[in-house]
Order: C-alpha cells, then sequence, then structure tokens
C-alpha cells in the first residue's frame, strides 16, 4: 500500500521529533490504526539510528567538561509538560469508538458510556 505524501511528511516530522506534544498524541491516535504507517515509522526509526551511531563513531568518546558545560547552557529548559488534550475517534457515521483518557478526565464520560 502506497503511503500518502502527506503521511510520509507527518511520519518525517514524528520521527524527526518536529511535532508539538499535541501533534505527536494526534499521531499516534492514527499510528494504533494504521499498518503501513507504523511500518514506515519503524523503517524511519531504524534508518534515523543507524545515522546517529555511525556520527556517533566520528565523534571522540566524550567532550571536554568545558565544552559540555556550555552545550548545558544552550540547550533550552524543558517545558512543563502539557496535558493531552481530548481526543474522541469516530466512523464515518460519527459513532465514538474510541477516546483517550484526557477526553475521560475532562468530561468523565467513558467509552463504555
Amino acid at each position: 500500500m502506497m503511503l500518502a505524501d502527506v503521511l510520509q511528511e507527518r511520519a518525517s516530522c514524528y520521527v524527526s521529533g518536529a511535532m508539538t506534544a499535541p501533534e505527536r498524541d494526534g499521531f499516534d491516535v492514527i499510528l494504533a490504526y494504521h499498518e503501513a504507517l507504523r511500518e514506515h515509522v519503524a523503517e524511519l526509526q531504524h534508518g534515523l539510528t543507524s545515522f546517529a551511531l555511525a556520527e556517533a563513531q566520528t565523534l571522540p568518546t566524550a567532550p571536554s567538561p568545558r565544552l559540555r558545560d556550555r552545550i548545558l547552557q544552550d540547550l533550552p529548559r524543558t517545558p512543563a509538560r502539557r496535558e493531552p488534550e481530548a481526543l474522541v475517534l469516530t466512523d464515518p457515521q460519527g459513532r465514538i469508538e474510541w477516546v483517550n483518557p484526557a477526553f475521560t478526565a475532562m468530561c468523565g464520560h467513558t467509552l463504555a458510556e
């Protein structure tokens, strides 16, 4: 099955870390239901891992303490993790098929209800 260009582009953003937390959460839902997309993401992750390992072998074993401190100072502070947005997945007729825990926490209703 050939993946649409938009899905391939989103998969690249997902693997590279270029998505925001809400975008990642939404893409995770799509991945749960799309086997070909999961396989594509796994291939991208394998390629990225192979590249990172090859690059790591060309770097010195450890940066100097001075360089390490400079890098750590330049890194942005990790923002507090936002609560995930409520997500609801419906079928074409509008019947709810899946809700995430944030939805249940927000409105108090479970999928069974």
